[in-house]
Parts: structure tokens; sequence; C-alpha cells
């Protein structure tokens, strides 16, 4: 079965995609002109639907698309 992303899945991915480096969630929100608070949910749902991957450094969350980067 395939998902359908919403508006806000879709803006997080298409900043994700045209990044050249990997972006901390306020960035991505900056970015994709969303609330810090809306990113970071889409960010997490991405992730557990298999899209994006992040990394943990000194507690932030650096956010790319799965495979690239």
């Amino acid at each position: 079965m395939v998902s359908k992303l919403n508006y806000y899945e879709d803006r997080i991915l298409q900043v994700l995609r045209f990044s050249t480096r990997l972006l901390n969630t306020k960035e991505v929100a900056y970015y994709a002109k969303i609330d810090w608070a809306t990113a970071d949910k889409y960010l997490k749902l991405l992730r557990r639907k298999g899209y994006v991957e992040h990394k943990l450094v000194g507690g932030i969350n650096y956010w790319k698309i799965k495979g690239f980067i």
C-alpha cells in the first residue's frame, strides 16, 4: 500500500531534496516556511515511513532524505 504525502510532508521533502547538507529541524522549518513543531512532527512521521533519516549531534537532530548526501 502506497501512502500519499500531505502538504507538510511534501514541503519538507522538497527542502531536503535541494539541500546540499544535513539540516536541523529549525532550518527545515525555516526553509519550508512552517512552524518548528509542525516540522518536528512531520520529520518524525517521515522517518517512521522510511523517507528520511536523522543524525543526533549534541542533542540536535540533523535530517536528510534516506540514501542522499
